[in-house]
């Protein structure tokens, strides 16, 4: 009891300090093994004392796997990085999520190309797999789906949302024991003509929750309730303007309003990041707001976003090219209160260049993890050929400024 008392005191006097001084931490290397594979496609969660998982795809083995790697609140590996699939999988695995109960026990879901479907594992807190893997989505015919993302409770009831091989989004729910509750649904059925791409989701603690996605015209969401009956139609929320909007992230706050951000060019043929509040009941709160200050001809993209469910200050951090040439960028963030206010200036997030965010800010303890590339940076959005890279996490964690 002494023990995990002065290990609690120790990860609030951290938690602390870095509150205080604003500090951002030196990166580190999640990744532990050595070679020049690649390293792709991080996402990161917490549970509610601040420790930490990280997942991605992983090249190690010769076929794409996911990994993923624990950590304390201190940003201290708990263990080595373990593989998350079975070894016996064939194909590529990729495109993972991961989700955090309240106990710290998680599920990661991804894609299984060699199967052509969507898969999960549940994990006890301290990272042995509970049972096997399981199969999400439930097409008969093998086909390809692609782009999971995924809801968790405190309680460790979950819901998983990914696009199918017709372009559509479904999602499934389950319980605290991975139990399938009901069947695969499709979120949007108000409009079947419109292809629909990443997809991101939110819960709150009653359930309820919010799945939003892009159409590379707009970004929409909708809400379902505990039981995965809609409230309400789908929800455009994107302004009228020309330019495409895409690739929506996600949030609910400690009041039970959601924060979409999204990738958005509408003011000429370099993107922002723009951003929309939305209320607990499904409405629309404000306009639009714009999230970077930048107005030169550069792009800002791949945004990420998280939240301080005390005070509902949040903070969202892009890929941001305005230093250097598109395939070799910064991350910058920026802070916001609950209104959708700028909370002071946007600032640099990396220490050199060559970096690119990749879906990672953590609840609470703030952490933003992203690839980092060798001197020759290749992006993997624009289909062209990697280069070696490796995981690196920046760490910020702080109490979120008033």
């Amino acid at each position: 009891m002494k023990r995990m008392l002065i290990y609690q005191i120790s990860c609030f006097l951290f938690y602390l300090v870095i509150s205080v001084t604003s500090v951002l931490g030196q990166e580190f290397q999640v990744n532990d093994n050595t070679d020049d594979n690649d390293q792709i496609r991080p996402r990161i969660a917490c549970d509610g004392n601040i420790n930490f998982i990280v997942v991605w795809q992983d090249m190690r083995n010769g076929n794409w796997d996911i990994y993923g790697q624990l950590y304390d609140c201190r940003g201290t590996k708990r263990g080595s990085n373990f593989r998350v699939n079975p070894a016996t999988d064939y194909g590529d695995q990729c495109s993972p999520s991961v989700a955090v109960d309240g106990n710290g026990n998680f599920v990661i879901v991804w894609r299984d190309d060699g199967r052509q479907s969507i898969y999960g594992q549940c994990f006890y807190s301290n990272g042995t797999k509970r049972g096997n893997s399981f199969q999400i989505s439930e097409s008969l015919v093998p086909s390809y789906e692609n782009e999971t993302a995924i809801a968790m409770r405190a309680d460790g009831t979950f819901v998983v949302v990914w696009q199918n091989s017709n372009l559509r989004l479904c999602c499934q729910r389950y319980d605290n024991g991975g139990n399938k509750l009901g069947s695969n649904f499709l979120v949007d059925e108000d409009q079947p003509f419109l292809d629909q791409y990443y997809p991101d989701i939110a819960m709150d603690e009653n359930g309820n929750f919010m799945v939003a996605w892009g159409t590379y015209i707009d970004v929409y969401c909708k809400k379902f309730g505990y039981d995965g009956v809609s409230r309400g139609s789908t929800i455009r929320v994107t302004e009228p303007v020309e330019g495409y909007q895409s690739d929506p992230r996600i949030i609910i706050d400690g009041n039970g309003n959601y924060v979409i951000v999204w990738e958005d060019a509408r003011n000429g043929r370099y993107s922002d990041v723009y951003g929309q509040r939305i209320s607990s009941t499904g409405m629309l709160i404000g306009p639009n707001f714009k999230v970077n200050e930048i107005i030169e001809d550069t792009n800002q993209a791949g945004a990420a976003i998280a939240v301080n469910r005390v005070d509902n200050i949040f903070i969202v951090a892009w890929d941001d090219y305005r230093n250097g040439l598109d395939d070799d960028g910064d991350i910058y963030c920026r802070f916001f209160s609950s209104d959708a206010q700028p909370t002071g200036h946007e600032m640099r997030v990396n220490q050199d260049s060559g970096k690119k965010c990749r879906m990672g800010l953590m609840l609470n303890g703030l952490t933003i993890i992203y690839i980092s590339h060798g001197p020759i940076v290749v992006s993997q959005d624009k289909g062209k050929t990697f280069s070696p890279e490796w995981m690196s996490l920046l760490l910020l964690k702080l109490i979120l400024p008033r």
